[in-house]
């Protein structure tokens, strides 16, 4: 190798990287008002994430609201970003949770399968009217999409379809929550008559 080979050696090593600076030295200013916007940053093996503004305020919040550490929706919504199909599989189990009490309670006769409890489930709510088309349809598509989390290869959910998903669970077992009350409340009336 002569000192012309090894000019040009080096000169191809160091173009690519000083290529790279004076680009982002050009476009510094634009590129700081577009750091704010940015949650991960990620070139070959380097990757930057800048969710952590976040998390520090989802910590200083549990901090002054204790009662956010064991709310699960709150942990579900704060771990959508990291685990998203973990956090899908875990609101369909308390939706699920919820709706088999409710039927447990209020319709023991009803026919629940071991291999679809799921859709059972569904479909004793809707034919006792205690979920109405539009809620019906719903609680259908959340076990769909639950389905395809837990049993199709590959399948991904990223985090903010994650976070969607827990909030619509979330407005299902509320809804459940508020039923199952009432329900409670005028077996209790008819009980005292």
């Amino acid at each position: 190798m002569d000192w012309m080979e090894f000019t040009i050696g080096l000169l191809n090593a160091i173009s690519w990287p000083a290529v790279v600076l004076i680009v982002l030295f050009s476009f510094r200013k634009n590129i700081i008002r577009l750091v704010p916007f940015t949650r991960k940053l990620k070139f070959k093996d380097f990757e930057v994430q800048f969710s952590d503004e976040i998390d520090q305020l989802v910590q200083k919040a549990q901090t002054a609201f204790p009662d956010l550490k064991s709310d699960p929706k709150t942990h579900l919504t704060a771990a959508a970003r990291h685990l998203p199909n973990s956090c899908v599989l875990e609101a369909w189990d308390i939706v699920h949770q919820q709706a088999q009490t409710l039927v447990k309670k209020h319709f023991p006769d009803a026919n629940i399968g071991e291999t679809t409890p799921y859709k059972d489930i569904g479909f004793v709510l809707t034919k006792q009217e205690v979920l109405d088309l539009k809620k019906s349809k719903l609680f259908n598509e959340l076990r769909r999409l639950r389905n395809k989390v837990a049993h199709a290869e590959g399948y991904e959910v990223g985090g903010s379809e994650a976070i969607q998903y827990v909030e619509l669970c979330f407005r299902l077992i509320d809804y459940f929550k508020e039923l199952t009350a009432t329900m409670n409340e005028l077996d209790k009336t008819l009980v005292s008559q």
